[in-house]
């Protein structure tokens, strides 16, 4: 049986960041797009949800229905799910995370959870570190998911060694993501929430990715 793993684009990570960091005080929530071959996760791209209510509301289920219209045509679709709990101190999968990232894996046929860390939340250590939890599906866990680790430090592609792989690099990736939160760029991202209270919002976020993107070749080159 292949490895479980995750391709994890400094983009994406930075967004998901970016969306922790602008509703600090709040639970909040997203998706990740890309595609799956055998057990490996090809993550492309996230879409900010909410960050009020995160249940299995018809709120959610308009969400969901748009970005499969949206994503349909490509052969890009939903293969994962991000959170953020309410509390610092809450930093494990709740109930929430559970139904709502079953209820993906049942419509797409597999899914992958990314639980940002929150006591890790601080400019110092996002500068420097993974702030994110990645699950897996596992039957043999009680709860059904199991946690893998991201391990910067062996430098190899191999799911066996390092499940989460952040591309192109993890130093770029931290770097970038906290040059973009010293810039307050959170305050530009749009979830999908406040795309319903005002449509003509960007919940593509197309923008702030050409911001990122120039942030991840800063850090790149410097």
């Amino acid at each position: 049986m292949a490895t479980q793993s995750v391709i994890l684009p400094a983009a994406v990570y930075a967004k998901v960041i970016l969306h922790a960091c602008k509703h600090p005080t709040t639970a909040l929530n997203g998706v990740l797009i890309g595609r799956v071959e055998k057990e490996e996760f090809q993550v492309t791209d996230c879409v900010p949800l909410f960050h009020s209510t995160l249940n299995l509301s018809p709120m959610l289920e308009v969400a969901l229905l748009q970005l499969e219209q949206h994503y349909k045509k490509t052969d890009h679709k939903i293969i994962g799910y991000y959170q953020a709990n309410e509390s610092v101190a809450r930093n494990s999968l709740d109930s929430t995370a559970l139904a709502i990232s079953e209820k993906l894996k049942k419509q797409t046929g597999n899914c992958v959870i990314l639980l940002v860390n929150n006591s890790m939340l601080q400019k110092n250590i996002i500068a420097k570190e993974y702030v994110l939890k990645t699950y897996f599906p596992d039957s043999k866990m009680e709860n059904g998911w199991a946690l893998k680790p991201f391990n910067p430090v062996t430098g190899s592609d191999a799911p066996e060694e390092n499940p989460v792989a952040l591309q192109p690099n993890p130093p770029a990736a931290f770097k970038a993501t906290s040059s973009l939160i010293q810039k307050k760029e959170y305050e530009n991202l749009i979830d999908f929430e406040e795309h319903l209270e005002d449509v003509k919002l960007d919940w593509l976020n197309v923008k702030l990715g050409e911001k990122i993107k120039a942030a991840l070749k800063t850090a790149m080159t410097n």
